[in-house]
């Protein structure tokens, strides 16, 4: 480690632990080592790596396909056939060149894929292909269906792309002021987060977990920035990739959630890939094992689309596929969390949450019983088992272990008697009828209790009669005391895994350690197995485990040495275990192992009296040279005070009311509030804060840790004891009477607001579209893109004129892309939003439309003027002498929606700094600053910073001191929330709709400017047969089937419509 510190590679590449230190030398001499093979060793080498592809190739299915289109994003349906083509030629070939020259002369197998953790051969998942990892949008976003980008074409593209990446990386490397560090440590993900929690506790390093299932060493933080206090521990983004798949989202929050700065904008990205439940589409909602703003109070973590009901980041694309498929195979779910209590106005006040024992025992019960609901066998019984639902039921993510952790995480959060939670929590389990198999895991659940330093049951207690207990039965006859809590450690024979590594065995199958009887088991479902060999040092209670690990893994050969914390009081009680056996536990696909392993599906077995085999120590096993492992026992958390949390009330599974209290302590106050004279209200301050107000003289900010509805508060005032409650329920910011101006919320830390449901994005990074002289077929994805913002009940209600003010603005911005593109009539630039007739109040000039393509969006890089009374008299005139203007009318209430929007759109992209004395930051400020019309809800510190283009437009020039740049794209329904897409459903030739649409397009804007640029009708969509439609007589644009239809779509219709 000192020397890798010493060298030129440790300015910016850092190692975190010893452990990754030793597994990157020990690849890097295995790829240099692949140099020197003697003939021979290389031809059996290339053949078996060659043999590996091709066995590995036989077996990719059209998913592989899906993994590369879908980085096309709202490209998708133009990228397929490109698709299947570059995965075809990939795995053929095992490189990227096109020509067959090139291909031939790729020879040399490349080490780098033929070792792994798997060992020597090729371990490289089926669907992996290099186009997977950059962005295929602009390649494909102005090309015709009908005419794709070639292969050479599309690397071209992604090589540019992996070539900008680098040199601005390498800029920025030369450039910086600050150090840029990019560190690796090889773990297990939950690992490395326990790990990273437990050095910030300054935990005891004995106590560390192991560094991943099958390895012997312990994840201990021993690289030199850590030792010297440099790496930190606390993160502002954290993003788990497809993490989620292999160890599920419940695992992923918990680990993760105390790793979070306090922050409004500290960010958990998770990503999804594999359907979990019956509707892939949906089945999202549940996975959290509780409903989802109970637990999202419960965490403080919440996804932001969840919250508000809208997300920029669209996965329309991925909607498409998953119809087109049909399958059930794949639904990629992308998921933005934050931290919900940064909402709050004052969010150091909201420091933690009061529950009562019996309701916070019930509600705890309620989330166990989800976690394993997989073990409720009547309920599985009672239902036809389908193909999703086997394919779940493969995936156990959760155990007794992360369930405590679970608990263990909202100790610092939660201000309640724990003690009496988990004793009743206990005695709810230990007369639960529901989890039949929960009964064999009740000794694992009573034991993580206790290692945690939750709660201990009486034989784990502190003044147990343990201590008593007869030694003469079991293990302990030689020892002066017996510890709680034993490690039991035995080797498992190589030969003994074997049934499940046979060709059609399952694929990573749960394993168990089982102690018990014929008649009377427990399960251990957190043991730890690594591969080596075992030495014991001294006897009896004095007796410490070595193992000396073969890295080599699975791919070794070796042993298996096992080692599982229990309580000692299993191992003396009168119906003592008496045998100790490695168990495959029950799936659907285990069945197939019945004949191998039997009926009780035993791996191995092997007598407990046998001190040959099985040994029971103090300790866990340690390697050579190694530090102590003991009995991971959890330094203890100190539970908040109730005095200063928020009083929580539930009903049933959910949380149903926050209760704040205030003490009335000014002496004028108080004087006021003794008169019953004196009103006390409360005022919406924000999303998770209200404004409690005694009278006009006593003003109070009061912050919630969710969002609340102060309309439909509730307050409890004791004007002789001088305290008020404020009981409010937790509510979504989409609720349907929620404030506009917390529809879009921003957060205000040191000067610098903070767009908290809609993302960042540099406009001047964003490639543009090409739209000028671009024939409808090459930008007709972006119609298809906005108009899958809506949902099926938006669209509904806009076929029927009854939007709320979100779909209101939604179709706008709709209007706004599709016009900007010129998808809808000539190409329009300049937008005027108007509130009533002459009343021009917003303008918005469009100045490129870009490809987000990391959000799989469009975006208008646009600027806004809010005409000001001090300003708009010099330069109101001027409006009607711009060109390619477009007026969309709007209603009052998307009037003041649009005010509150246009912040979050300005700070989502702002290049600028805000000065010191910003009017955001004023004490009595409010974002948006108005939704007067007239005045401006923006700040002024972004007016007049415009780029080059905008400039460029002589006609926009007088207005430039005035505007202030945006990013404006759809605000997309959630699909999680509600159904979205539905038109789509068994639609598998959606392609070739599409390719028939785009010709229509084609053949439509050929026609003369007297006939209609849509074949169906305006109004209800259906085909219209007549030779001489109804035609707008005005627009001469939109055709109708019938007076009726005419009539009834013509409110929404005179937005958009314009005389020729």
């Amino acid at each position: 480690m000192v020397s890798w510190h010493a060298s030129e590679y440790s300015k910016v590449l850092d190692i975190g632990t010893m452990f990754t230190l030793s597994e990157l030398r020990r690849h890097w001499t295995l790829y240099a080592g692949t140099k020197t093979f003697a003939s021979e060793r290389k031809a059996h080498f290339n053949k078996q790596f060659r043999d590996a592809v091709k066995k590995t190739s036989k077996s990719a299915s059209h998913v592989s396909d899906a993994m590369i289109y879908r980085s096309a994003g709202p490209c998708t349906l133009k990228a397929m056939n490109s698709s299947y083509a570059a995965s075809t030629s990939f795995w053929a070939t095992g490189t990227t060149f096109t020509s067959q020259h090139d291909v031939g002369t790729a020879t040399e197998v490349n080490p780098t894929f033929a070792y792994s953790f798997g060992g020597e051969g090729f371990s490289v998942h089926q669907d992996t292909h290099p186009l997977a990892a950059f962005h295929l949008a602009r390649v494909f976003s102005v090309v015709d269906t009908s005419a794709p980008p070639t292969l050479e074409q599309i690397y071209a593209d992604v090589r540019t792309q992996f070539r900008a990446w680098c040199d601005t990386f390498y800029t920025y490397l030369q450039g910086s002021a600050s150090r840029l560090t990019i560190r690796f440590i090889v773990a297990d993900a939950l690992a490395l987060c326990e790990a990273l929690q437990l050095q910030a506790a300054r935990a005891d390093p004995s106590i560390f977990p192991r560094v991943s299932p099958w390895r012997a060493s312990l994840m201990v933080l021993d690289g030199q920035s850590y030792s010297a206090g440099s790496a930190p521990l606390s993160f502002d983004v954290i993003h788990t990739s497809s993490l989620v798949d292999s160890l599920g989202v419940l695992n992923i929050v918990v680990a993760t959630r105390p790793l979070l700065k306090p922050t409004p904008s500290a960010t958990l990205y998770t990503e999804s890939l594999l359907a979990s439940g019956e509707d892939p589409v949906t089945s999202f909602a549940d996975s959290l094992c509780g409903e989802m703003s109970t637990m999202s109070l419960l965490f403080d973590l919440t996804p932001t689309s969840y919250l508000s009901g809208y997300n920029t980041q669209s996965n329309t694309h991925e909607l498409m596929g998953f119809r087109i498929r049909n399958d059930g195979l794949q639904y990629q779910e992308r998921v933005t969390w934050k931290i919900p209590s940064q909402l709050s106005p004052t969010p150091t006040q909201v420091t933690a949450l009061s529950f009562d024992p019996s309701d916070f025992a019930a509600l705890v019960l309620e989330i166990y019983r989800k976690m394993f609901a997989h073990e409720d066998i009547a309920a599985f019984l009672q239902k036809a088992p389908t193909p999703i639902s086997l394919q779940a039921l493969e995936r156990i993510h959760n155990s007794r272990r992360g369930f405590v952790v679970l608990m263990r995480s909202l100790v610092p959060r939660v201000a309640v008697a724990w003690t009496e939670v988990c004793a009743l929590f206990e005695r709810m389990v230990a007369n639960d009828s529901t989890l039949l198999l929960g009964r064999s895991r009740y000794q694992d659940l009573v034991l993580q209790l206790h290692l945690a330093g939750l709660w201990s049951v009486e034989p784990l207690a502190p003044n147990s009669s343990l201590r008593f207990a007869d030694k003469t039965r079991g293990p302990f006859r030689d020892w002066s005391n017996i510890p709680h809590v034993v490690c039991v450690v035995f080797v498992v024979p190589r030969a003994r895994f074997q049934p499940l590594e046979d060709t059609g065995a399952p694929v990573n199958p749960p394993l168990a350690a089982e102690f018990g009887t014929d008649e009377l088991s427990s399960y251990f479902c957190s043991f730890e197995p690594a591969f080596g060999t075992l030495a014991i040092e001294g006897a009896g209670e004095h007796a410490r485990a070595i193992i000396t690990e073969d890295p080599r893994g699975k791919a070794g050969g070796g042993d298996v040495v096992v080692s599982v914390c229990v309580p000692a009081w299993i191992l003396v009680a009168p119906n003592m275990a008496t045998m100790v056996r490695v168990v495959l536990l029950s799936t659907p696909s285990s069945s197939v192992l019945n004949s191998k392993l039997g009926m009780r599906m035993i791996v191995y077995d092997a007598p407990l009296a046998d001190k040959t085999l099985v040994h029971v120590l103090r300790e866990r096993p340690t390697v050579p040279g190694g530090a102590r492992a003991l009995i991971p026992q959890m330094p203890s958390i100190e539970a908040p005070s109730a005095s200063s949390a928020v009083a929580i009330g539930v009903e049933g599974e959910r949380i149903d009311k926050m209760t704040r209290r205030t003490e009335i302590d000014d002496p004028a106050a108080k004087a006021a509030l003794a008169s019953k004279e004196t009103p006390v209200v409360v005022h919406q301050a924000g999303a998770s804060g209200v404004k409690l107000s005694i009278g006009t003289s006593s003003h109070e900010m009061l912050s919630f840790p969710f969002p609340v509805d102060a309309a439909h508060a509730k307050l409890r005032v004791a004007r002789k004891s001088a305290w008020i409650e404020v009981v409010a329920a937790p509510c979504l910011l989409s609720r349907q009477d929620a404030p506009m101006d917390i529809r879009f919320p921003l957060t205000v830390r040191a000067v610098s607001p903070v767009p908290w449901a809609i993302h960042r994005v540099n406009l001047d990074r964003l490639p543009a579209i090409r739209t000028e002289n671009a024939r409808v077929e090459q930008i007709d994805w972006i119609n298809t893109q906005a108009s899958l913002a809506f949902s099926d009940r938006e669209l509904q209600a806009r076929a029927s004129h009854s939007l709320d003010v979100l779909g209101e603005i939604k179709d706008s911005i709709f209007t706004i892309l599709v016009s900007a593109a010129g998808l809808q009539g000539p190409k329009s630039v300049v937008f005027e939003i108007v509130k009533a007739p002459g009343d021009i109040d917003t303008v918005l000039f469009v100045d490129k439309l870009r490809l987000d393509v990391s959000a799989h969006s469009v975006v208008a890089d646009a600027y806004v003027l809010s005409l000001h009374t001090s300003f708009s008299a010099e330069i109101q005139h001027l409006l009607p002498s711009l060109t390619r203007r477009f007026q969309i009318d709007i209603a009052p209430a998307e009037h003041s929606a649009w005010k509150c929007l246009l912040p979050s759109l300005a700070e989502r992209c702002r290049t600028w700094g805000h000065a010191q004395d910003c009017v955001y930051t004023a004490p009595s400020a409010r974002i948006p600053l108005s939704t007067k019309s007239d005045e401006d809800p923006l700040c002024g510190c972004g007016r007049g910073k415009v780029g080059d283009s905008f400039r460029a437009t002589a006609e926009w020039a007088p207005f430039e001191p005035y505007v202030t740049r945006i990013a404006l794209s759809p605000l997309f329904a959630v699909s999680y929330l509600e159904s979205v897409g539905a038109k789509l459903e068994g639609l598998a030739g959606l392609a070739a709709r599409a390719t028939t649409q785009a010709q229509g397009q084609r053949s439509a804007g050929a026609a003369t400017s007297a006939q209609a640029d849509a074949v169906l009708c305006g109004a209800c969509g259906s085909s219209i047969v007549e030779e001489r439609p109804m035609i707008c007589s005005r627009c001469k644009k939109v055709a109708y089937c019938s007076r009726d239809c005419q009539s009834k779509d013509w409110k929404a219709h005179k937005r958009s419509c314009k005389a020729v």
